[in-house]
């Protein structure tokens, strides 16, 4: 943890790595055995994340366009999955095999596939 994270804006987990997305966007593969780092995807791909959660080994993201993208984060592929209606996403969470939304207007259940969503409160 010395300067390497100095840049770093996000940083979360899945079962078997580390991952940081720095002050430009990018997001890096970081090794927990030996602390290595591989860039993952285009660089400055994830600059905007207002919220994200992560799925296994995919990523999804919410961002200040209102746009949310899903990316296999084995791979680096990403796949906008609705331009709009993401923007005031506060947290994204999973629970039951669902992707959710706590915006302040009420927490909303995401079709991952689709990205339409249905309020369940608030």
């Amino acid at each position: 943890g010395g300067p390497d994270f100095g840049g770093t804006t996000r940083f979360f987990s899945t079962t078997s790595a580390l991952y940081s997305v720095e002050n430009d966007g990018t997001l890096y593969w970081i090794s927990p055995q030996n602390g290595t780092w591989k860039q993952v995807g285009t660089a400055g791909g994830w600059k905007g994340i207002v919220a994200r959660v992560t799925v296994e080994n995919m990523l999804y993201t919410a961002h200040t366009s209102g746009a949310l993208y899903a990316t296999n984060l084995t791979n680096g592929t990403v796949r906008q999955i609705i331009k709009t209606g993401y923007q005031k996403s506060m947290f994204l969470f999973t629970s039951g095999g669902w992707i959710y939304s706590l915006q302040s207007n009420g927490i909303f259940r995401i079709d991952a596939g689709t990205g339409n969503a249905v309020s369940i409160g608030g």
